[in-house]
């Protein structure tokens, strides 16, 4: 999901300055005279990670005019969220875009009929996408004279051989890096890179404790200060010696189980997407497969749980809690037990461990502990207030 408060902290200063100096060493050098015309910007974006970016292009806008002379936002419309669909979950960028930085902001979910804005009379003539969810098609960045850029939170292309979902996990908290490409007119991810990390990635700071939330707030200041710099020094517009990148393809071949071109092992081929069944806990997993899906996905949710048989509950954090649960188990057992015998995967225990009231899940190897959960149709409750229902409710057992 690195502890996010300290990450934030610590880059708190930097969200808003933006060195001169690439993520990767350059060759390429300021210029003290336009090498474009001012950039009339279409910034399709949605969530914390392209604020970093927005806020970027921003400055460059407040400090530079002759290198961008506006912007103009893209995001997705908000969307009714919750129980009935009565909450309104409103698109992160919109806020900051249209209140803290004042620029116009539009909201569409697909860009069919959708004509873009004119700024003085004068069309856009270049596309910023980071994050923004939907392709960018032809008929917009054929209108824009510098074509489009796209901040990518990894290192393009993706790495080599089949990617389970368990890979696509690891890889996303493991070295990263960030990747400015242009905007390709019919696919994802394929335009020709312009600047990027090492090759060997960036180590994140804290990684046991990382989640994705964490990582993108610690990578977002990277990939504005590329973007930063790319637009500063105007490399999208005349280095020429950049050659696209070879063309992928996540279609299969008939006899290609792993989806490369060729059948090679060192064909790049993309994570699969991660789809909201993959929040989906079963308790028979190891407490390392939990763990690592809490951190990088989480909101977890189980069905037909011993907490609520005929009801969805979520999980608001997991804490690996195997060895609180080993000295319990060996001194006199837990004081509720629901499920046929404590060392069942999914069988719930409830104790008081150094006067800390807790559930516990067991899984295939140990235990986790739930810090918050939301059952169907009720409030968020802390896990001790769940620990005091069961105490009214169930009766007192042991092993």
């Amino acid at each position: 999901m690195l502890s996010r408060v300290s990450v934030v902290a610590s880059l708190a200063a930097r969200s808003g300055h933006f060195t001169r100096q690439s993520c990767v060493a350059s060759r390429r050098y300021l210029s003290d005279k336009p090498q474009h015309d001012p950039l009339r910007v279409l910034f399709c974006g949605a969530d914390e990670f392209s604020i970093y970016s927005l806020k970027a292009l921003n400055k460059i806008r407040e400090e530079n005019p002759e290198k961008v002379a506006s912007i103009d936002v893209v995001c997705r419309k908000d969307k009714r969220v919750g129980r009935g669909l009565k909450q309104i979950r409103e698109v992160p960028i919109k806020s900051v875009a249209a209140t803290e930085l004042g620029l116009n902001v539009h909201q569409i979910d697909t860009f069919t009929g959708w004509t873009p804005p004119q700024t003085d009379g004068q069309p856009f003539n270049m596309v910023v996408a980071v994050s923004f969810g939907l392709l960018v098609p032809p008929r917009i960045l054929n209108a824009a004279k510098y074509g489009g850029l796209n901040v990518h939170p990894s290192m393009l292309p993706d790495l080599p051989g089949p990617a389970p979902l368990h890979h696509t996990l690891l890889r996303r908290l493991s070295k990263t890096g960030v990747t400015l490409q242009t905007l390709h007119p019919k696919h994802f991810d394929q335009g020709r890179i312009i600047d990027q990390t090492p090759s060997s990635g960036l180590s994140i700071p804290d990684e046991a404790t990382a989640t994705l939330d964490s990582v993108l707030g610690w990578i977002g200041p990277l990939g504005a200060d590329m973007l930063y710099n790319n637009i500063m020094n105007g490399n999208f517009a005349t280095d020429t010696s950049i050659t696209p990148s070879a063309s992928r393809s996540l279609k299969n071949t008939k006899n290609d189980l792993f989806g490369q071109m060729d059948g090679s092992a060192e064909y790049p081929r993309h994570a699969r997407k991660i789809i909201p069944e993959d929040r989906h806990v079963n308790f028979r997993w190891p407490s390392s497969e939990i763990l690592l899906r809490n951190r990088v996905l989480g909101r977890l949710f189980a069905l037909d749980t011993g907490l609520a048989p005929t009801k969805r509950i979520t999980f608001h954090g997991f804490e690996d809690t195997t060895d609180a649960c080993w000295e319990q188990v060996q001194a006199k057992g837990p004081i509720i037990r629901i499920g046929n015998h404590p060392l069942d995967p999914g069988a719930i225990s409830a104790f008081k461990h150094d006067k800390e009231k807790r559930i516990y899940f067991r899984t295939k190897d140990g235990w986790v502990s739930p810090t918050e959960v939301t059952l169907e149709g009720s409030p968020k409750q802390k896990a001790s207030v769940i620990y005091e229902k069961l105490r009214q409710t169930m009766p007192v057992t042991c092993c």
